[in-house]
């Protein structure tokens, strides 16, 4: 669902510019624009340049406004409340003494004899880290050590055989008479939900020797987890997003000038508004709800947010969206808003 709405996101984007793309192609066909051939050289130019504006657009759709934003609705606020310091000299033997007075007689087990090594807590305000997802580069320098440039479109593969199997699935069911597209969409995501939650899982992990077919989940266990928060994702999605489109696509069909028909900045801000109070939420619960369904045996390539494996203790398989929802944090708001914020920007400036 998100790698859709971000696709949407950059369409609205560059709306106008493929327009103005199109004349010029329109004249070049017909004519109107001759030049000369293009040469061997110019066509290896062409080649290298598609090659780079494909990895440059991949990046921004697929990473900036889906594997980042996903990493931050999974991680937690904080890692470790303090970080240990070394002690050395003076006080090392006053942190000796304090453990001999204690009669901690092993207190030479924490720390060498010397006192070289021994660790004691600084006085004052516990320092607490940040979190990985608080911006952009500190997401991409984590990700670069964890498997280098491909870890940026981790679960890539995965999203495109999600992606192809939903649109093949609607259209085969779309077939069907008196089959709303909008019905078969929904029922296109139930079915390959196993697939969309294998898809976070690969995101928010870290790297398996598994092929991600062998990493899906049942698919009794994720309808039941996820089906209803599907299910108004779609809604959420075909109301705020498709229809809106359509719409504003019929009345630019009646007019030479698609700016007459509706200014582009009010599409842009109705778009953001459906996204922050609609779209952003929803997909919020449910990825946390498809991240509480992770194994346990699976580590993470962030620090999970604590909340997102408090179920497990009452004995549930998954955490309910009512959960899903309260648990996450007005920080992880913040940092994820930023982060659509940012990619959104960065999205429209490179089209």
């Amino acid at each position: 669902m998100s790698s859709i709405l971000a696709v949407r996101a950059a369409d609205l984007s560059g709306l106008f510019r493929r327009d103005v793309i199109s004349q010029s192609l329109v004249r070049r066909t017909t004519g109107a624009d001759s030049g000369p051939a293009v040469s061997g050289n110019g066509l290896a130019v062409l080649v290298v340049n598609w090659l780079i504006a494909v990895s440059v657009y991949t990046f921004l759709i697929y990473t900036l406004n889906n594997l980042f934003p996903i990493l931050a609705i999974v991680e937690d606020d904080a890692s470790s409340s303090y970080t240990p310091v070394p002690a050395t000299g003076k006080r090392a033997e006053e942190q000796e003494e304090l453990n001999a007075v204690d009669g901690k007689e092993d207190g030479k087990e924490d720390g060498k004899e010397d006192g070289k090594d021994a660790f004691i807590v600084e006085d004052g305000p516990n320092p607490r880290s940040k979190p990985i997802t608080s911006g952009l580069l500190s997401i991409d320098l984590h990700l670069r050590s964890i498997g280098g440039w491909r870890s940026l479109f981790r679960g890539f593969f995965c999203m495109m055989v999600h992606d192809i199997c939903v649109v093949a699935i609607t259209t085969a069911l779309s077939i069907i008479p008196f089959m709303p597209s909008s019905v078969a969409f929904t029922a296109a995501m139930l079915i390959m939900a196993p697939i969309q939650t294998a898809w976070t899982h690969i995101m928010i992990s870290k790297p398996s020797q598994k092929f991600f077919w062998r990493r899906i989940p049942k698919f009794s266990l994720v309808l039941r987890a996820t089906a209803l928060p599907t299910i108004t994702a779609c809604a959420v999605f075909w109301l705020t997003q498709e229809l809106p489109l359509e719409a504003y696509m019929a009345m630019i069909g009646s007019t030479s000038d698609p700016r007459e028909a509706l200014p582009w900045a009010l599409l842009m801000l109705l778009y953001l508004l459906a996204a922050v109070f609609f779209t952003i939420p929803v997909q919020v619960v449910l990825t946390r709800v498809q991240a509480s369904i992770l194994p346990e045996d699976e580590k993470t390539i962030v620090p999970l947010d604590r909340a997102l494996t408090l179920h497990r203790d009452q004995g549930k398989a998954y955490m309910s969206i009512v959960d899903a929802w309260r648990s996450f944090s007005d920080a992880g708001w913040t940092r994820l808003l930023k982060l659509y914020v940012k990619g959104f920007l960065l999205t429209v400036l490179f089209r």
